[in-house]
């Protein structure tokens, strides 16, 4: 929360920085740059009052443009295409057919399981990931 609030004093209605972290879950690379978002939205407006329409303005920039963590984590962490197959079926709410890569992605964080469902367990990387699967080789 503090990555939000201190280092630049932005001012943002009550929910604002709990939406922040609920959608990166902390990851420090997302929460980082959409934070950067919201300042340069700040920067550009000339205003440190933020709103609800500028996270969702910050969120979809994050979402349009590259993103260091997301791209190592489809890359490289799901090198192999079982584990590109295995996400994709968790985005599409199936369940995962290869154990060993549920397990892997469960093991480092990625995946969590809800009501006996496997979900990404960072929203930001979820919405990323689904606007990107079908570009997606797998």
């Amino acid at each position: 929360m503090r990555l939000i609030t201190e280092p630049v004093q932005l001012i943002y209605p009550p929910d604002i920085p709990e939406q922040m972290f609920e959608l990166t879950q902390g990851h420090p690379a997302l929460l980082q740059k959409l934070c950067k978002e919201m300042v340069d939205i700040a920067n550009k407006d000339l205003r440190r009052q933020m709103t609800s329409q500028d996270l969702e303005t910050a969120i979809n920039i994050t979402l349009d443009r590259e993103n260091l963590a997301m791209r190592i984590f489809w890359n490289e962490f799901c090198e192999d295409p079982q584990c590109k197959i295995t996400v994709k079926q968790i985005l599409a709410g199936q369940t995962p057919t290869d154990q060993y890569q549920l397990l892997r992605l469960a093991e480092h964080g990625y995946i969590i399981q809800q009501a006996g469902v496997w979900n990404m367990r960072v929203p930001l990387f979820e919405r990323w990931l689904q606007r990107y699967a079908e570009a997606f080789k797998s």
